[in-house]
């Protein structure tokens, strides 16, 4: 068996957890009927539909894993779709693509999937039209939670996580400000169609001050993905675990002799 190694910064994460209010959200400020467990079952297929915060997770893998483990003994399909520097209107996506539009390429990507369960992480591209670029955005997220549900598909939605540590402070704080007013869209949207929101944005920038979580103040690195492989577990409402999914991704890495 492979020899296990967790480093200090993951045991400091995993004890961290229980620091940060975080949790699944449908609504806010209203009285909703509580949303049931969240499971996985035979035959689900999950698709991680976003930009780089997805797309780098590739390398990792950590949010898969931490979902697979909790149902070992499901059938569960993963298709991670994120896309670096995408958007709500697949644009990124163009650049491979002259017909069909990036567009037609993201539904094709998302059609082609045939998902039961999307994860939707969208937003940090889209802040950088500041407010005048809200309406755009709002109107291509309820576009794309239309076409999940064409496909007979649910939709949880993720926020932006925060810029840490690139840019001068001033105009970090600036970016900063409008990546909270599209996750605050993006959440009022979830109230609206009925749908789980995740919050990343203040637990991460949290756990930012005890860690380093990302490579370049933007994207996150290897410990920052375990941590929000860890986050998204603890915002589903899924129990603790007893170990760590450091350890977990350690034991199931290849051994070379």
């Amino acid at each position: 068996m492979r020899k296990i190694t967790v480093s200090a910064t993951f045991g400091c994460l995993f004890a961290l957890l229980i620091t940060f209010p975080v949790g699944l959200a449908v609504a806010q400020n209203t009285p909703v009927v509580p949303n049931p467990p969240f499971e996985l079952k035979n035959g689900d297929r999950v698709v991680f539909l976003g930009n780089s915060l997805f797309e780098d997770d590739m390398q990792f893998g950590y949010l898969e894993l931490a979902l697979t483990t909790r149902f070992p003994d499901r059938d569960v399909t993963f298709r991670n779709l994120g896309w670096t520097g995408d958007n709500v209107f697949g644009v990124a996506r163009s650049t491979i693509t002259n017909p069909p539009t990036g567009y037609d390429l993201l539904m094709e990507h998302l059609t082609k999937a045939k998902p039961t369960l999307v994860f939707l992480a969208f937003g940090g591209i889209e802040a950088q039209d500041g407010e005048a670029g809200l309406p755009v955005f709002r109107d291509g997220l309820a576009k794309l939670i239309d076409k999940i549900d064409q496909l007979g598909a649910k939709t949880i939605l993720l926020s932006p996580i925060p810029i840490l540590s690139a840019d001068t402070p001033e105009n970090r704080a600036k970016r900063n400000a409008m990546l909270e007013v599209y996750a605050s869209a993006m959440a009022k949207m979830a109230t609206e169609r009925g749908k789980p929101f995740i919050d990343l944005f203040k637990p991460i920038q949290e756990v930012s001050q005890k860690a380093t979580i990302t490579e370049d103040g933007i994207h996150l690195n290897e410990t920052g993905y375990y941590y929000l492989a860890t986050l998204l577990e603890k915002s589903l409402g899924l129990p603790a675990r007893t170990g760590n999914i450091a350890a977990l991704r350690a034991d199931s890495l290849p051994v070379h002799h």
